[in-house]
């Protein structure tokens, strides 16, 4: 579902653009790769939690990175609350154990 929220122009990476659509209110949902480093995953959690944005830890750097067609990606920001809600449930479905 990430792969079609990205190529919908909905979602991608990168920790810069993902800051502006976070301050800009466009961003509805941030993934952050588990093995993000420190200075990103600090960065990125204090900008999600000053503007109210939800953030979820996702896979690795590569498993997000291919979700998007690229090598690697460390965060990548969703701008459709419909794609939002989709991921946060898949995400959350896995998590659970896909109940």
């Amino acid at each position: 579902m990430i792969g079609l929220a990205k190529r919908a122009r909905k979602a991608a990476a990168g920790e810069d653009y993902c800051k502006e659509r976070i301050r800009s209110g466009e961003c509805r949902l941030v993934l952050l790769a588990g093995d993000a480093g420190p200075n990103t995953r600090k960065s990125i959690e204090n900008s999600c939690n000053y503007y109210g944005v939800p953030l979820l830890t996702y896979a690795d750097k590569e498993t997000l990175g291919r979700a998007l067609g690229l090598k690697v990606a460390a965060v990548v920001s969703v701008l459709d609350k419909g794609f939002a809600e989709g991921i946060e449930k898949r995400i959350q479905a896995n998590i659970n154990g896909g109940e």
